[in-house]
């Protein structure tokens, strides 16, 4: 692009330059990730300025080429003329550097064109899998495996097998809870769908799910490859666990405030507050007084 004021290097397969405007990528982490600094494998070609690296493992020339035809599309909200296997590439590199708009065009043009040129549930499945494991693509695609009367196939048996995670295992758990659900006449799929996609996006990993513990808190389980861990919550916003920051900010009855610290595992006991009013002993002197007050008026009498 003539007069872009951004160089970038893509080292895959051959070294290849990329000059663009630094606008197309300010609405990105792209900036914050990338480094700028001159190739450590050949020396910058006469006359040009240092560029931003890209490494091998993260795109190819072909990669880059898609993403820059995104910015530089000279048809207005028309991109149909890429591909499917170009729109994977472009939806890799707008996760990698987090280009939210470009992110949310590619899965657009990809759900439209998957279904026709990828007709196996499955396939589907692997090809979000391989290039961007992104729940919110991922997760239908995992609900219509698991709540489909037809069970899996050898062929699909063997392509999931590979993920990771444990994927294989924890869709047959699900297909199995699923079915027996069924089974008993309790399901009702218009009411529990939005509740069963949760379940099954918590199981495989892609999100975190509240579970209640048995003193009314609120835990978090954290699922990764389908192991869970948890983190402790609090119950009707009692303020902080005894697992949450070692140093605790406190203010007492006068309004002064009182730091405590302690270590994960120690309770932190709060300053007591002693009600606001008059002091217990002279409450019972006054008492005193107005009882002998009384008895004089009764003698007189």
């Amino acid at each position: 692009m003539p007069g872009g004021d951004l160089l970038i290097l893509v080292k895959k397969p051959t070294l290849t330059y990329f000059r663009i405007s630094s606008y197309f990528v300010l609405d990105s982490d792209f900036l914050k990730i990338k480094s700028v600094s001159e190739s450590r494998d050949e020396a910058p070609q006469p006359g040009m300025e240092p560029a931003i690296i890209v490494e091998e493992h993260e795109a190819t020339v072909d990669d880059m080429a898609s993403l820059c035809w995104v910015f530089l599309n000279p048809l207005y909200d028309d991109y149909s003329r890429a591909t499917l296997t170009e729109w994977f590439s472009i939806l890799k590199l707008a996760f990698l550097w987090n280009f939210p708009s470009i992110k949310k065009l590619a899965l657009k043009y990809i759900n439209r064109m998957i279904d026709s040129e990828v007709p196996s549930l499955v396939e589907r499945i692997l090809k979000f899998e391989e290039n961007v494991p992104l729940p919110e693509a991922l997760t239908p695609l995992y609900v219509e495996l698991c709540t489909r009367d037809a069970g899996l196939t050898d062929q699909e048996w063997d392509l999931l097998e590979g993920l990771p995670g444990k994927r294989i295992r924890r869709v047959v758990e699900l297909r199995e809870k699923i079915t027996k659900l069924k089974s008993s006449g309790n399901a009702k799929p218009s009411e529990a769908q939005g509740k069963l996609e949760k379940n099954i996006a918590h199981t495989l990993g892609f999100i975190e799910k509240a579970v209640p513990s048995c003193s009314g808190a609120t835990d978090k389980v954290h699922q990764h490859n389908g192991i869970s861990s948890t983190t402790p919550g609090r119950a009707n916003g009692s303020g902080p666990h005894k697992d949450d920051a070692t140093t605790t900010s406190t203010t007492t009855a006068t309004g002064t405030p009182t730091t405590t610290s302690g270590t994960s595992g120690t309770n932190i006991k709060a300053p007591i507050h002693k009600p606001q009013g008059v002091d217990p002993s002279m409450s019972t002197l006054v008492s005193l007084i107005v009882s002998m007050n009384l008895m004089f008026f009764w003698k007189l009498l």
